[in-house]
């Protein structure tokens, strides 16, 4: 199994998160805007995009590369114990990383397995590296419930211009 880590995103800067490798170099940056989210190579070329009615993670959510749809995120449970699932590739995804037991199982083999918080980034077990991409999206999908949609940020004024702040929850409902 390889490593990679995500940036907590109470750590984001202008709007993305880096993904690095078990060398903790820069492999890809997700960016995060209103309505969709989407992966891309450090150089800017996008790989994987998402489509939603809403930013916060509604009941499905489509990923897409070059305009074509490749698997959808339905949530199957919300609560106590979460559980999604990823149509295509049949990845049953369980836990959280608020409670840091989140895990990506297809017919009981393991495709990935939160493993620990590593300063400002957490650090995941994958089964195979050609998955990070999609495996990254996801957990910034799933994670994305603690920050409020931008249609309710607030806005906060400054004497040269307007800036948009984002309001972070500490902790998922």
């Amino acid at each position: 199994m390889a490593i990679f880590y995500i940036e907590n995103q109470n750590f984001m800067r202008h709007h993305q998160l880096r993904v690095l490798d078990e060398n903790k170099e820069i492999i890809y940056l997700i960016n995060l805007f209103p309505k969709h989210l989407f992966i891309t190579l450090p150089s800017g070329t996008k790989l994987i995009s998402t489509s939603q009615k809403n930013f916060l993670f509604e009941d499905e959510v489509e990923l897409s590369t070059r305009n074509k749809k490749i698997a959808t995120l339905k949530q199957l449970l919300e609560g106590k114990h979460n559980a999604y699932f990823l149509t295509h590739l049949n990845w049953l995804i369980t836990g959280s990383i608020a409670q840091q037991n989140l895990q990506f199982n297809k017919l009981n083999r393991k495709i990935l397995k939160f493993e620990r918080q590593d300063g400002i980034y957490y650090q995941f077990y994958i089964a195979n590296k050609k998955w990070i991409t999609i495996a990254a999206l996801l957990i910034t999908i799933i994670d994305n419930k603690r920050m409020t949609p931008i249609s309710e940020a607030n806005l906060a004024k400054t004497k040269k211009n307007t800036k948009l702040c984002w309001e972070f929850f500490s902790q998922m409902k």
